[in-house]
């Protein structure tokens, strides 16, 4: 099995997360950035985006999660996202769409949000430890 990740990074930033999660996850991983992939063929799926505005999700991803939404009951899901802290909502999109995943029934394991571009030293170190663990988790094979 293949694990589908659904990308919507405008300047990359949001991107910097793929290789660690690559690095981490025990199956390879379709990205797909161009939001046409159907989500009914996978059990996990990865969301990144960035946060567009005042904490919105961008249009492309908000479409694609509308269009998909009865394909993502019993779906493992991690939603991940870089943004700006100096913004009253950071990251308010990848709570946005975890909300919307865990409304349309599917499990979501993990969060994670962080500042501009993705460094594994910037995190606490227990933080960092459990983030892993979820990730294997997540990317169990069925």
């Amino acid at each position: 099995m293949t694990i589908l990740l659904i990308l919507a990074s405008q300047t990359g930033n949001t991107k910097t997360f793929v290789d660690f999660l690559q690095r981490h996850s025990a199956q390879e991983i379709a990205i797909c950035s161009d939001f046409d992939e159907p989500i009914k063929d996978y059990n996990q799926i990865a969301f990144g985006s960035y946060t567009w505005g005042d904490g919105k999700i961008p249009a492309k991803m908000k479409k694609y999660l509308i269009d998909h939404q009865h394909e993502l009951a019993n779906k493992d899901v991690i939603v991940f996202g870089s943004g700006n802290s100096i913004y009253p909502n950071f990251c308010r999109a990848v709570d946005s769409i975890a909300k919307i995943c865990h409304d349309c029934g599917a499990n979501v394991i993990r969060t994670v949000k962080f500042e501009q571009r993705w460094n594994e030293k910037e995190r606490d170190e227990t933080d960092l430890k459990f983030l892993i663990e979820d990730l294997r988790y997540w990317s169990r094979r069925d």
